[in-house]
């Protein structure tokens, strides 16, 4: 990405870049990449963040490595301009196989429990996706309210229909059913606040989700545009590997492949280079 061309195209086509970042620790990169990254990595979110290119974070963590820094992962997730943070337990298998052992492995519990104590993230705010094995992901998503304040998207719309708009999607709104659901959740919120209300901050952030939404005809690039503006999204993916082999996640599983064939394979049945027949 130290391309400028490459960073202009990604603007212009509006994709969001993944970058690899597992902490600030420089003896990290070591261990997980095998040299010193970290001044690598702040350089391009600076870039990134100077430019207004749009990324994420992806963080992979091993027990006795970087877990301890999940907290600190997560506020600063929240404090910078990324629009998702993605976290992986490391899967015992492939260069990790042969560097770790099955006792390094967190479980997304371990990881939820950590993220939190950021101090962004209530208790029961990151919750296993629908669509999947409850062991195989979670989430969570936040509007942005101010620079330093977020409001659960669960909180904001109540569990029941949080699930509706959440269920087999991994980004809510991008559909008529999820935009729907949070624009009358919207209107419904705005008919209830009074210009005296003492949160300012929600009612004025209301008013500018309203001028989006009003007039518009809803386009999935559209819901995403608004999202990746007004929307923060944490996931937690744990991958299998050998020593957790769970056939019932493989048959759930909703990441796959898609193979010369046609066929579609898991993920993780992919990464144990299990047989097509298999």
């Amino acid at each position: 990405m130290a391309d400028k061309a490459l960073r202009d195209l990604f603007i212009e086509k509006r994709v969001v870049a993944s970058l690899q970042f597992d902490g600030f620790k420089e003896e990290t990169y070591v261990t997980l990449r095998g040299r010193p990254l970290l001044a690598t990595k702040m350089a391009l979110i600076s870039l990134f963040e100077k430019e207004d290119l749009p990324y994420s974070l992806t963080a992979v963590m091993v027990r006795g490595v970087n877990e301890a820094e999940i907290p600190a992962l997560a506020d600063f997730f929240f404090e910078a301009k990324a629009v998702s943070l993605m976290i992986q337990p490391a899967a015992i298998v492939g260069r990790a196989g042969l560097n770790f052992t099955p006792q390094e492995r967190l479980t997304n519990d371990e990881v939820v429990t950590s993220l939190e104590t950021s101090k962004y993230i209530a208790a029961g705010d990151v919750l296993p996706l629908a669509c999947s094995h409850p062991s195989c992901a979670a989430s969570a998503y936040y509007f942005k309210i101010a620079a330093d304040r977020f409001l659960s998207l669960k909180e904001f719309l109540g569990f029941e229909e949080y699930l509706k708009v959440t269920a087999n999607r991994s980004f809510p709104g991008l559909d008529q059913e999820g935009q729907l659901a949070i624009k009358d959740k919207i209107y419904d919120l705005w008919s209830k606040m009074s210009p005296s209300s003492e949160d300012r901050a929600i009612l004025e952030k209301v008013r500018l989700w309203l001028k989006r939404l009003e007039g518009r005809e809803f386009t999935p690039r559209e819901g995403f545009d608004l999202g990746r503006e007004t929307v923060k999204s944490v996931f937690v993916h744990g991958f299998m590997d050998p020593y957790c082999l769970d056939l019932n996640r493989l048959v759930k599983c909703c990441y796959h492949y898609l193979q010369a064939n046609g066929r579609l394979v898991p993920m993780c049945a992919h990464n144990l280079n299990l047989s097509k027949s298999q």
